[in-house]
């Protein structure tokens, strides 16, 4: 059986939740998001997996992840799942996405 060691970036945890993504502490796995998403393909649960990834702190998974880029703040994942703000996850995407951008381009 193959193993696999995974190193957490904390660092990249506190940068997503510093640029919007607060809901990662409150994600408890449950999937209604995926469920809930009119846009996540079948056979990768969107946004779930990202959630997993950011709680692992997997930034370059995360960086490599076209699927960041589906979510258009429709609510639909927030709503089901009750979350505190009806944008919730949706802000969670947007704070990756900020992220990813941030690394990819310097302002001058």
């Amino acid at each position: 059986m193959a193993q696999c060691t995974l190193k957490p970036d904390l660092e990249f945890a506190r940068e997503l939740t510093e640029a919007g993504g607060e809901s990662l502490k409150k994600c408890f796995q449950c999937a209604t998001c995926s469920v809930a998403c009119p846009l996540a393909p079948a056979n990768a649960p969107y946004p779930r997996k990202e959630m997993v990834w950011a709680s692992w702190g997997l930034r370059d998974k995360l960086r490599a992840d076209v699927d960041l880029w589906l979510c258009h703040n429709c609510g639909n994942c927030s709503v089901i799942r009750r979350m505190d703000s009806p944008s919730a996850l949706a802000l969670f995407s947007h704070s990756i996405c900020v992220l990813s951008v941030r690394t990819l381009f310097i302002v001058v």
